[in-house]
């Protein structure tokens, strides 16, 4: 895309979580290469820009301060192509897992928008359906509830992702019921211990993703599961269990990856400091394709072993978007 619109002579700057990490590459077809966050440096593109005089790489030396960001203009999109409106609330993630980048995007501690701001921007929306898009939604549980507390009277639906500790904080989840919470993502990633150790995810404990789920459920709030397979720990034995597992665990929803080791992550290093990174055509870095070498896999078993899972996710999806749309056809 940015090749074409250069041929037709027009600027292109880039952006992002990938450009950030291999800007070298990114510049082979842009204009500019912005690393990190846009906002701050954004004034001294346009400028100069205007003079004629683009650089091939800009970086900001410090992080945005959220609380002074514009709301996102939403009028400009054709708003009935929409059911649902998306609000950022936080940035940032306090956690280090092995196969994110955000860890390296942000500082380790998040950054909050005013809960006043984000309360004005759901007012202000056409929409009563909402998405929560924060990477770790719930991080901050106290904060978290005091942002419930200020919506409760919006009569708005949401949903968003948010870790697995803040289902032990009954509050958490009472709140957020209370606010028009209908379903939350969580990333449970794994069905095994070990896994979750190789990858610094120790605040998830297998033995309580039954009783999670189930007292997720208690409070009217369905539950979505993301799980990577491909992990260190994973052998044949791992798409049995799995399916068993979502057989009679009474979860609502699960979404499946091969595990990616996306530039930029720690795992992508450590991959490639192994000689396990096999494929480097990032069209195929999209969590559906084996782009290494599994260590009690082959890349084949990984590949082939996800078929009947991506079948029964698929499957489960469309049965839940049925009964919505039958729920809501009024």
């Amino acid at each position: 895309i940015a090749d074409e619109f250069r041929k037709r002579g027009v600027k292109v700057v880039a952006g992002g979580t990938h450009v950030t990490f291999l800007p070298e590459e990114a510049a082979e077809h842009c204009d500019s290469v912005v690393r990190g966050e846009a906002e701050l440096i954004w004034p001294e593109i346009i400028g100069d820009f205007k003079k004629g005089r683009m650089k091939k790489f800009y970086q900001s030396d410090k992080y945005s301060d959220i609380s002074l960001l514009p709301v996102p203009r939403k009028e400009l999109l054709k708003l009935d192509k929409y059911v649902i409106d998306s609000v950022q609330t936080s940035r940032g993630c306090p956690h280090r897992c092995l196969f994110c980048a955000v860890e390296r995007l942000n500082p380790k501690t998040c950054r909050y928008r005013p809960i006043g701001e984000v309360l004005n921007e759901i007012k202000e929306s056409p929409f009563s359906s909402f998405e929560f898009i924060d990477v770790n939604f719930g991080a901050n549980l106290e904060r978290s509830k005091e942002l419930f507390k200020s919506i409760v009277s919006q009569n708005i639906t949401w949903s968003s992702d948010a870790p697995l500790y803040a289902a032990r904080d009954k509050d958490f989840l009472k709140i957020a019921r209370e606010s028009g919470c209908q379903s939350l993502t969580f990333g449970f990633e794994s069905i095994r211990a070990e896994n979750l150790k190789r990858i610094d995810k120790t605040f998830n404990y297998t033995e309580e993703y039954r009783e999670i789920i189930r007292r997720v459920h208690h409070y009217g709030i369905g539950v979505i599961g993301s799980f990577i397979f491909g992990l260190d720990g994973d052998d044949k034995n791992i798409f049995k269990e799995f399916m068993d597992f979502t057989e009679n665990s009474e979860i609502d929803l699960f979404i499946p990856y091969i595990l990616t080791p996306y530039p930029g992550t720690r795992i992508y290093e450590q991959f490639k400091q192994e000689g396990r990174i096999l494929e480097t055509d990032w069209e195929k870095y999209d969590s559906t394709h084996v782009v290494f070498q599994p260590r009690l896999l082959t890349a084949e078993e990984l590949y082939k072993g996800m078929i009947p899972i991506w079948d029964k996710c698929q499957q489960q999806w469309t049965d839940y978007c049925k009964r919505y749309f039958k729920a809501n056809e009024n």
